[in-house]
């Protein structure tokens, strides 16, 4: 063996030592520098308090004193009908056999391989 050539028990022992060391200065270097996101707060943004926050008993009794009608999306039952029948028709074009008879007929009779 040459004298200058490390062994593998060498190698290995330098390996373990080596690899979390640079697993921690990889890991270290991770957000060092905040991501550039291009978004710059205004200045009244910059001056704003923070918001205030609610107990969720206040958030719970907020929720029960809406009435249906306060809700964005509520639309009258002819819209709704309109909708319903539009997505049944939508429906039965989306389970329409996808070939006609004949070609049906012609890959079902054609040899195969």
């Amino acid at each position: 063996m040459h004298p200058m050539r490390p062994t593998r028990s060498t190698l290995a022992r330098l390996d373990r030592k080596v690899t979390p060391l640079l697993c921690a200065i990889v890991l270290a270097g991770c957000g060092l520098t905040p991501p550039d996101t291009g978004y710059e707060p205004s200045p009244l943004a910059r001056q704003a308090s923070f918001p205030v926050l609610l107990a969720q008993d206040a958030v719970d009794g907020l929720a029960r004193d809406r009435t249906p009608t306060d809700t964005p999306d509520a639309t009258p039952t002819a819209t709704l009908d309109g909708r319903i029948a539009a997505l049944r028709a939508r429906a039965a074009a989306l389970n329409a056999p996808v070939l006609d008879a004949s070609e049906q007929t012609r890959l079902t009779d054609a040899p195969k391989d």
